[in-house]
């Protein structure tokens, strides 16, 4: 059945996350969270005006030994020594069921975000998962739901998670009830402390 999978994967994917000369980006996996990612969400912050902190040693305590999530991995696309963005993944201990922790790019890099989805997806295929799950906010650091539904992923009902937010300060409490003032990934909060 998997194998099935990652052929379709393969044939929907085609040509999908190039840069604007139609060459694929480079994916790299790395093992630590570097000054690259506390770099990246400063560019973030600077654009988008709700993100759960995303540093390097916040990303580190997240999914580093010792988390509940750990051992993930962590795909990145540079240019250079820039990091543009980043995915956080996790198998179950059963190996069936993968997990989009955390997809993060810089905003105005779609094909970022689009190549990331599609490395993500081959990932769990080489891995043999059969379902994965990818549950954000829509934002300008992810991808939109058109990529999502590109590479075969849809939506399920019923099954939304809910961001609740309250701020004391009333004008910060109006910016945090507009969704699409978020970047948000089902791993920046405590739902996903469950997956193992």
């Amino acid at each position: 059945m998997n194998w099935s999978l990652a052929a379709l994967d393969g044939a929907l994917s085609r040509g999908y996350g190039t840069d604007g000369r139609g060459q694929n980006l480079g994916v790299d996996e790395v093992d630590t969270f570097d000054q690259s990612f506390d770099e990246l969400f400063e560019k973030v912050t600077a654009v988008v005006p709700c993100v759960p902190e995303k540093d390097s040693s916040f990303l580190g305590w997240r999914y580093g030994p010792g988390s509940p999530q750990y051992p993930v991995k962590v795909l990145v696309v540079r240019e250079g020594r820039a990091l543009l963005g980043y995915a956080v993944l996790k198998t179950l201990h059963t190996g069936e069921d993968g997990f989009i922790m955390d997809l993060s790019v810089l905003p105005g890099h779609r094909e970022v975000a689009r190549t990331l989805l599609r490395e993500s997806v081959r990932y769990f295929r080489g891995a043999g998962v059969h379902i994965i799950r990818y549950r954000y906010l829509p934002s300008p650091t992810s991808p939109g739901p058109d990529d999502l539904r590109r590479l075969g992923f849809f939506h399920r009902k019923g099954r939304r998670n809910w961001l609740l937010v309250r701020f004391a300060d009333e004008e910060l409490h109006r910016l945090g009830m507009d969704p699409t003032n978020w970047s948000y990934n089902v791993g920046d909060g405590e739902a996903t402390f469950w997956i193992r």
